[in-house]
């Protein structure tokens, strides 16, 4: 009969095939009316059998674009999860979900299938964020997919975090040091004509500037004569 064989002549019965447990499958090709069949391991990460029968190792299931497939081994198919945020799966990833690298993320929970850059203006210091975080008063990050953040140079500042440039400083005020979250105005007698100064100017010996912030300075009016 069908997966019975006799393996010499002269028998009185049949044998039953063997039967191949749960993990394996039968060896295609073998198994006939004269010879048993032979089973073989399934391949790990391929193919399973949770069967206890003479059937043949079967692929492992798909997953899609955003999840990973979990717990599967040659007996068992396991079943596809969604990546957590911080890692991703491009389709039928077998065994876990990839980690983001640093200067990536990706959102929790919504299984991503690529990580996506930092935006200009955050970072991300370390690897499997699921998201990005934004720069510090001072600070700013120029392009998409960096770790770090640079300071303002002297001159120039950013009031709030998520900067992707600094502001100079307006004419009228400065700022000496780096990574400074604002400007300071000049003070009285002190002048910046420019943008982005790191100092203020003195006015000229016949010249005053009578409140802080100015642009200029003004000439000392000439008196009259009879007047001092």
């Amino acid at each position: 009969a069908a997966a019975e064989y006799a393996a010499a002549p002269g028998q009185s019965s049949c044998n039953q095939w063997k039967s191949c447990g749960p993990g394996f499958g039968r060896n295609p090709g073998s198994g006939n009316i004269t010879h048993d069949l032979t089973c073989a391991l399934c391949t790990h990460g391929s193919t399973y059998n949770d069967a206890t029968d003479i059937s043949v190792c079967g692929a492992l299931p798909t997953c899609a674009a955003g999840k990973a497939l979990v717990g599967h081994s040659e007996d068992t198919a396991g079943s596809c999860e969604l990546c957590p945020g911080g890692w991703f799966a491009p389709a039928n990833t077998i065994g876990k979900c990839i980690e983001c690298e640093a200067g990536t993320h990706s959102n929790t929970g919504e299984g991503a299938d690529a990580c996506t850059e930092c935006a200009a203006g955050k970072y991300g210091p370390q690897s499997g964020l699921a998201t990005c975080t934004e720069c510090a008063a001072g600070k700013h990050a120029s392009t998409e997919g960096l770790t770090s953040c640079s300071g303002c140079a002297a001159g120039m500042f950013s009031a709030t975090g998520d900067a992707s440039a600094c502001t100079p400083c307006s004419a009228g005020e400065y700022q000496g040091e780096a990574a400074k979250p604002s400007c300071s105005a000049c003070a009285a007698g002190t002048f910046s004509d420019h943008d982005a100064a790191t100092a203020c100017q003195t006015c000229a010996a016949t010249e005053y500037a009578a409140g802080p912030g100015q642009s200029s300075c003004t000439a000392w009016q000439s008196c009259e004569p009879g007047f001092g």
